[in-house]
C-alpha cells in the first residue's frame, strides 16, 4: 500500500514539473521586460518578450519572412509568466504564419492553390502566358505571396493597382540657373513607374537617353562626344516611355511628364570669366538632380 502511495505522489511531481512547459525552443522566445507587483503579502509578475523562431521563412515560397510577434503573460512565478507570455507570443507568431501560408502560391487567375512556388511559377508559365503583376516585391497588398509576384488577369487592373498602391512621380529640379560654359549633367528620378517602362530624357522630340523605370542621367555632348560647354540656355522633358518611346499617361490621360529648363548666365562679365577659367581648366562640372 505504502509503495502505492508513493507511485502516485512521484507521478503527480512529475507533472507538476512540466506542468508549465511551453511547446518552443528555448532560443525562439525572447524576454524584453519583467515586472512584479506585491499586494497583500502576494507577487504577481509580469514578463513581455518576442517570438521568432529561427527558421521563419514559409515553407512555399522560401522567400516571405514572418517577423516576430510579442506576446505579454502574468504568473506567480516569473517562469509561469515567461511560459504564458511564450504562448502567446507564438499563438500570435503562428496566426500571421498561417494568414500567409493559406494564400500562399495561389493563382490570383483561376484561384488554383500549390504546395511550392517552382510548381506555382509552372502553372503560371503553362496555362498565363500573359502574365500581368505588380513588380513591387514589397507591395502593401501582397504580403509576399506567390513568390513575391501579385498577377493580375488584365494589363486594365495592372495599371489600376499600380495607380492606386504605387502612384507615379517624377522628381526632377524644374529650373537651374549655370555659369557660361559650364558642363553639366542632369538626373531625373521616379517612384511607382512598373518595370517594364522608362524614364527617358528629350530635348524638343530627339530622345537624348533612357533609363531605367526609376532614374535617367544626361550629360550634353559635343559633335567629338566630349561633354558640351553650356553656353545657351536648354530645355529637357523626362519622360515615362513604353519600350517602343510611346509616353504614358496617368488614370487623367495626362502624359507623364516633367520639364526641366537650364539658363546659362551669358552676360559680358560670365564670358569674361569663363574665358580665363577656360585657359586654366577650370571650367565648372555641374551635376543637376532632385
Amino acid at each position: 500500500m505504502k509503495k502505492r502511495i508513493l507511485a502516485i505522489l512521484l507521478a503527480i511531481a512529475l507533472l507538476s514539473s512540466v506542468a508549465g512547459v511551453v511547446a518552443y525552443a528555448a532560443d525562439d522566445f525572447k524576454v524584453t521586460e519583467t515586472t512584479s507587483t506585491t499586494k497583500d503579502g502576494v507577487t504577481t509578475y509580469t514578463v513581455k518578450g518576442i517570438y521568432c523562431p529561427s527558421d521563419n521563412k514559409c515553407s512555399k515560397c522560401k522567400s516571405f519572412i514572418v517577423a516576430g510577434k510579442e506576446g505579454t503573460g502574468t504568473g506567480g512565478t516569473e517562469a509561469e509568466a515567461t511560459d504564458k507570455a511564450a504562448a502567446n507570443a507564438k499563438s500570435a507568431w503562428d496566426a500571421a504564419y498561417t494568414e500567409h501560408f493559406n494564400s500562399c502560391c495561389r493563382c490570383a487567375i483561376c484561384a488554383a492553390s500549390f504546395d511550392n512556388v517552382n510548381d506555382y511559377n509552372a502553372h503560371m508559365d503553362e496555362m498565363h502566358t500573359v502574365k500581368f503583376y505588380c513588380t513591387f516585391t514589397d507591395c502593401p497588398y501582397n504580403l509576399g505571396n506567390n513568390g513575391g509576384k501579385l498577377y493580375f488577369s488584365t494589363e486594365e487592373a495592372l495599371i489600376r493597382h499600380m495607380e492606386y498602391a504605387h502612384p507615379i512621380t517624377i522628381n526632377v529640379k524644374a529650373s537651374t540657373s549655370v555659369d557660361y560654359r559650364s558642363k553639366v549633367t542632369v538626373t531625373a528620378k521616379a517612384s511607382g513607374v512598373p518595370g517594364k517602362y522608362y524614364l527617358a530624357i528629350y530635348e524638343g522630340n530627339t530622345l537624348r537617353e533612357k533609363g531605367t523605370n526609376s532614374i535617367v542621367s544626361y550629360t550634353p555632348k559635343d559633335s567629338n562626344g566630349n561633354p558640351l560647354e553650356l553656353k545657351n540656355d536648354i530645355t529637357l522633358d523626362v519622360k515615362v516611355v513604353d519600350k517602343n518611346g510611346i509616353i504614358q499617361k496617368d488614370s487623367n490621360g495626362n502624359n507623364l511628364t516633367e520639364r526641366m529648363v537650364i539658363r546659362v548666365n551669358s552676360g559680358f562679365f560670365d564670358k569674361f570669366i569663363a574665358f580665363f577659367r577656360g585657359l586654366f581648366g577650370m571650367l565648372p562640372t555641374v551635376e543637376i538632380g532632385p
